[in-house]
């Protein structure tokens, strides 16, 4: 359908001639004898005057590929002929509206140029263009947000869709689910078209994990299957890329287990997967192994557990081919060690995929790993999260903004924030920037938005989901004012789809 509606565009600008290049010397400069750097520099300039796509700020990505798609590339007014390159990725281009607007209302100048019946045939022609591509480029995007929370150990509404508005960070309520304990966890599929929980989180017995399809027209979940984890208090679980695979980890069992996803989304049977009976630092958080995290590697060649028990990443191989994907190896040949008693909990990579980064639920801390080919991560630096000195810690998320600029990381215990990192882009070393309170207490889970410019907090103990505002130069939070009450939020998850 997009690269139709691209070829769509091209036709349509060869059939307007003239009167695109009219738009266009309108919209982006007149036709003067500077060079095409000059050109270039106007029109990105105009694009940042007129705010392209509706935001505050348009990053460099957003100017290229805007010149990209209306750059000329040949123009020859003589046979009112033009071409015009176009890019793949052009979806919501407020120029191009305007130019369907001008051709529209200019019929007559492109029809006056041959017969009569000459100039019905391409009125027709054109209309059903511009029918086609207005429904086909400018297709309604709607982003969604996804909260899991804890149900109190008895089957509730468990999961909340709400729809996220990023122009201003408002928040919609669209549905809920049903009969659902515990979905502490999310994860979306990379189609969007399924969700799967953490379910029956914190219980005492086995949890399990679930399925769910996701009908973005509509904001609806509809429950598909269930599976019982082979460890209790299920914590986290992740997609691979392709779809094909589930992995979960176990928190009291220190567990991993790959499920293997079927056409329709629902959860089939497992692969072979691993339990790490490895003694903890001891005292009540480490008595032993707790596995806190499944996360894949920027190749998705490898997968990683943080171990909060045992103060370890631990490291297997990852191939989604076969039966069972994960390659058991030795672990102490395949595993980091983290130090003691710091509590490894959650990972991130950062978008270039060279560096890694750990917060350190025990001691408050953040540590920065350069990554390798072969998997191996050597630590770079460690540095303190929290604001003050305190007797307790307990740090809980981590992220990254989407240009890789900043980092975010979570505090609760005493501060209730989130610390900001600015990011040596040469080196991935962390600078702090600063803190910005949550609004409430036990910050568990946050989420940056698909536009980097708002970042949404799940304060668990205080029963609410708080939105900020994002500057993208400074990195910095500022209140925008909205938040919205959610019984007990665990886990936030949000994306964007087309309609």
């Amino acid at each position: 359908m997009k690269e139709f509606a691209a070829d769509g565009v091209n036709l349509l600008f060869t059939l307007a001639g003239e009167c695109i290049v009219q738009v266009l010397q309108n919209h982006f400069f007149p036709v003067t004898e500077t060079s095409k750097n000059d050109k270039e520099n106007e029109i990105r300039k105009q694009i940042q005057q007129r705010k392209w796509q509706q935001r505050d700020q348009v990053n460099e990505r957003q100017c290229n590929i805007i010149y990209q798609c209306f750059q000329i590339e040949s123009v020859f007014c003589e046979n009112r002929e033009i071409s015009i390159g176009i890019d793949t990725d052009i979806q919501h281009s407020t120029l191009l509206q305007e130019i369907l607007k001008y051709i529209a209302y200019n019929l007559h100048p492109i029809a006056n140029l041959r017969t009569d019946n000459y100039a019905r045939m391409k009125f027709r022609s054109l209309l059903t263009l511009l029918l086609f591509i207005t429904g086909s480029v400018t297709a309604k995007e709607t982003c969604y947000l996804f909260i899991g929370t804890y149900t109190d150990g008895k089957p509730g509404k468990g999961i909340y869709v709400y729809k996220f508005n990023e122009e201003n960070g408002n928040l919609s309520f669209v549905s809920a689910g049903n009969n659902i304990t515990n979905p502490s966890w999310l994860t979306i599929a990379p189609n969007g078209k399924y969700i799967y929980a953490c379910t029956e989180s914190q219980m005492p017995h086995k949890g399990s994990v679930s399925a769910f399809s996701f009908d973005s027209s509509k904001g609806k979940l509809t429950f598909i299957n269930k599976v019982r984890s082979y460890g209790e208090n299920p914590v986290y679980a992740v997609v691979d890329k392709n779809g094909k695979w589930l992995i979960n980890g176990d928190y009291e069992d220190a567990g991993m287990t790959p499920w293997r996803i079927n056409n329709n989304g629902s959860i089939g049977l497992p692969g072979v997967g691993m339990m790490y009976l490895w003694p903890g630092r001891g005292g009540d958080r480490q008595d032993k192994a707790h596995v806190h995290a499944t996360v894949f590697s920027p190749t998705q060649n490898f997968l990683y557990m943080p171990d909060l028990g045992a103060d370890k990443i631990w490291i297997v191989a990852f191939n989604p081919d076969g039966d069972n994907p994960i390659d058991a190896p030795q672990p102490a040949k395949h595993s980091i060690d983290c130090e003691p008693g710091s509590g490894p909990r959650h990972l991130v990579f950062h978008p270039n995929g060279r560096y890694a980064y750990c917060i350190e639920e025990l001691s408050g801390t953040v540590s920065v790993y350069k990554y390798g080919n072969d998997g191996q991560l050597e630590r770079l630096q460690r540095t303190f999260s929290y604001e003050k000195l305190h007797d307790v810690y307990s740090s809980a998320d981590i992220h990254i903004s989407p240009d890789g600029l900043f980092l975010y990381a979570s505090n609760r215990v005493s501060e209730n924030n989130i610390a900001i990192f600015s990011i040596q882009q040469e080196t991935g070393l962390l600078t702090l920037v600063g803190h910005q309170s949550t609004l409430g207490v036990h910050p568990r889970n946050f989420a940056i938005d698909p536009s980097g410019n708002f970042l949404l907090v799940a304060n668990m103990v205080t029963n609410n989901v708080v939105v900020f505002k994002r500057d993208t130069i400074t990195g910095l939070l500022t209140n925008t004012g909205v938040q919205i009450k959610v019984s007990h939020p665990s886990c936030l998850q949000m994306r964007t789809y087309q309609q």
